[in-house]
């Protein structure tokens, strides 16, 4: 799937989710446009899909640049340029989306700044503002090396072993090795959460207290880690 088309079905989400869109062909053809518009560097709105009485606003931006500082004064600016002079709307939503993990952390810091900014232009109150940074990753089928070094550091378990039987150890096969942790980094800064979503763990979270465990090691007792 491509970004635009990953944004394009974001936006659709965010509207249905909020009331503040409702499907048919032709806003269907201008949220692909929308989508096309962010992908290329411009900002947009809800405005012209909302339905009548709709009493929200919601603005997008797309956060691309490398540049924090820079980015940051343009996303902003392009933020105010679609905000409405008036405060006629119940709740501002300003969302920026962004297409790495870095750049999300990023981003999140921004969200005093650029909600000063509206307050002063709107005339608002902070808690009408609701600022939110979504991220699009870059999908699963993408491929990224990792040096292993020497194959001795490998290992391999395919599916149905010798001691495999119906049960799900006759289902699974895996590779087990070491990597290095920038390799690591680089691949969750590109594909977030998705990296461990086939770990049995992700799914229950932290409900056995060994994240917490090992985030208190590590922070304090580094050489035990």
């Amino acid at each position: 799937m491509r970004s635009y088309e990953r944004v394009e079905q974001m936006l659709r989400e965010f509207g249905i989710e909020r009331d503040l869109y409702s499907e048919d062909e032709e806003k269907a053809k201008t949220i692909r446009k929308m989508a096309r518009s962010l992908d290329g560097g411009e900002a947009v709105s809800f405005k012209e899909l909302a339905e009548e009485g709709v009493e929200d606003f919601a603005v997008f931006c797309q956060y691309k640049e490398d540049k924090e500082e820079k980015a940051l004064e343009a996303i902003k600016e392009k933020i105010l340029e679609l905000i409405p002079e008036e405060n006629e709307n119940h709740t501002y939503y300003v969302v920026v989306l962004t297409d790495t993990f870095e750049r999300k952390i990023t981003a999140k810091q921004w969200g005093k700044n650029i909600r000063n900014a509206i307050k002063k232009k709107v005339k608002c109150n902070l808690s009408q503002i609701n600022y939110q940074v979504l991220s699009y990753y870059s999908g699963d089928n993408q491929r990224f090396s990792i040096d292993i070094g020497k194959r001795m550091n490998v290992l391999s378990a395919p599916k149905g072993g010798e001691d495999a039987s119906s049960t799900i150890a006759s289902k699974i096969g895996a590779y087990i090795y070491t990597a290095k942790l920038y390799d690591l980094v680089e691949m969750y800064n590109r594909v977030g959460d998705e990296l461990f979503r086939r770990n049995v763990r992700y799914s229950i979270k932290d409900q056995l207290g060994v994240e917490t465990s090992i985030k208190d090691t590590l922070e304090n007792n580094p050489d035990n880690f």
